[in-house]
């Protein structure tokens, strides 16, 4: 996938904002209310530049994956092995562990010449993250929200939180699937020789011998944390709507109590 995008540090910025935002339900109904009422404000323009400033991320990197003649991407390859120590190369003043075994299985580079349907399936895969990062931003400012107007358990909180899983299952599962896709496809154009000659002293077997990586074989790896993700976001917001349901008999009681006054 574009470097220009990295998805993960707006995930770690909202899962850290939907924390603070619980942790300021708890302090709003148990200890400082009007500390918890002054910071809400903050905390949903804060979610909201973060949904603003993903989506120009998401228009910078698109237009750089699907237009721009050199793009910069992450591709897999098959696992090219590691020595100990070169042939003929002894270390003076080298690293203090050593390798027992593993190689290298991806590489970064800046790269031209990719095909169109290499660079859309990159893109899906930026738009797929984005727009669940935007989701997530969405929550957090609603619910923010409503803290602010005194109904944090009004009916479309639970509703968002289970937009906003289904956004992380959707758009986080598919958004890596379309990642490691594209990177595959990028790695075949990038890697993959169909023939070749030599002429020096060396009878090499393959051109790894002479350390170009072969193409990787296609994989896709299922992430785990659009699950738990998803999982946790899905629990609150049944959780949510419980208080809600809670809330609501709560004013049909009062109300009916004021009737028999």
């Amino acid at each position: 996938m574009s470097n220009a995008f990295s998805p993960v540090l707006w995930i770690v910025a909202l899962v850290a904002l939907l924390v603070v935002v619980g942790g300021i339900v708890l302090v709003s109904l148990a200890f400082r209310p009007a500390v918890a009422t002054r910071l809400l404000p903050v905390i949903r323009i804060g979610a909201r530049l973060i949904a603003v400033a993903v989506g120009i991320l998401w228009v910078v990197a698109t237009l750089q994956v699907l237009f721009s003649d050199t793009v910069t991407v992450t591709i897999p390859v098959e696992p090219l092995p590691l020595d100990a120590s070169p042939d003929g190369v002894v270390f003076t003043d080298g690293p203090t562990a050593t390798i027992v075994s593993g190689g290298l299985d991806r590489m970064t580079a800046e790269v031209t010449g990719l095909t169109l349907g290499t660079r859309v399936t990159l893109a899906l895969g930026i738009l797929f993250m984005a727009g669940m990062t935007v989701v997530l931003a969405h929550v957090v400012a609603r619910l923010a929200a409503a803290i602010r107007a005194g109904q944090p358990f009004r009916r479309d909180v639970p509703r968002a939180f289970l937009v906003a899983a289904l956004a992380v299952f959707i758009g986080g599962g598919l958004g890596s699937l379309a990642g490691q896709l594209g990177g595959w496809l990028a790695s075949r154009e990038v890697l993959q020789v169909w023939g070749w000659n030599y002429s020096g002293p060396l009878s090499p077997d393959s051109l790894t011998d002479f350390g170009w990586p072969d193409a990787a074989s296609l994989r896709l790896d299922f992430d785990s944390w659009p699950l738990f993700i998803g999982f946790a976001l899905a629990a609150v917001g049944v959780a949510f709507h419980a208080g809600a349901v809670l809330a609501e008999r709560a004013a049909v009681a009062e109300r009916e109590l004021e009737g028999l006054v």
